[in-house]
């Protein structure tokens, strides 16, 4: 057999030179599109948070019927014989802050409630106070606890 007739092996074969594997991109974190994923999220949180605070509410709303304590904070908030305002601290607070949870009388007493009776007369509680006050046609309505909001309390409580 001659060179021509033989048949080529791999070692006969002249090889390429090999061309280096271009290396592989990392992949990039997806980002938001634009604004409006932004926006959803945020859209979300708010949706979230409402549901939260509507959850609080109910559980105390139930936890107060099942105690028979709807009426009882009607009650208590009657002993209160001290005025109270922005700053005021202690048990009269909280025996305010959940009577006006338990009056659920607009979105101020579902904030309250989501933050839960804390013993300090603070923004909230005046605002949910006030809201409390002009629903029930105490005026004016400003989310102090004086004399004509006790006088209310006492007759219609």
């Amino acid at each position: 057999m001659t060179d021509e007739t033989k048949p080529a092996t791999p070692a006969d074969v002249p090889q390429a030179p090999a061309t280096p594997a271009t290396p592989a991109t990392p992949a990039t974190p997806a980002t938001p599109s634009s604004s409006s994923e932004a926006d959803r999220k945020v859209a979300m949180q708010a949706q979230l948070t409402q549901i939260l605070t509507t959850v609080r509410l109910l559980q105390i709303q139930v936890q107060a019927r099942q105690q028979g304590t709807v009426s009882n904070f009607g009650q208590s908030v009657k002993t209160i014989v001290v005025d109270l305002g922005r700053g005021s601290r202690g048990n009269n607070v909280t025996t305010l802050q959940q009577f006006l949870i338990s009056q659920n009388k607009g979105p101020a007493a579902q904030a309250l409630a989501s933050v839960g009776a804390t013993t300090y007369f603070g923004t909230l509680t005046r605002v949910a106070l006030a809201e409390f006050q002009a629903s029930v046609g105490i005026r004016p309505a400003l989310g102090n606890f004086g004399a004509i909001t006790r006088g209310y309390l006492r007759v219609n409580y």
